[in-house]
């Protein structure tokens, strides 16, 4: 994924996207029907960090949560590359304590 997509993505997740970046979040949805599931895993931790950050109770380190799905993306794209196969990834692919918040709250 390069830095410009990187950058829309994270101004979408804060509701914060000028029309020219509306368009091209659009037009990179498009170009691959896996990359709704890219945006969908980068919302659920985005959900995640906010249920943390409002929760005291619920310990969650974002910048972890950022390394394990980076860490899952790249596996995905690994796998991918060697075989020309886009492979299921599903909520067991994160950590335990992200698995549990989806399970309960997504």
């Amino acid at each position: 994924m390069n830095n410009d997509i990187d950058l829309i993505i994270c101004r979408f997740l804060s509701n914060d996207l000028t029309e020219e970046e509306q368009q091209k979040l659009k037009q990179w949805i498009e170009q691959d029907s896996n990359n709704q599931k890219i945006l969908d895993d980068y919302k659920k931790i985005w959900q995640l960090a906010t249920f943390s950050k409002n929760n005291q109770d619920y310990s969650f380190d974002p910048q972890e949560g950022w390394l394990d799905l980076n860490r899952a993306l790249s596996r995905r794209d690994s796998d991918q590359s060697e075989d020309n196969e886009v492979p299921h990834t599903d909520i067991d692919d994160f950590p335990f304590d992200i698995r549990n918040f989806l399970k309960n709250e997504c």
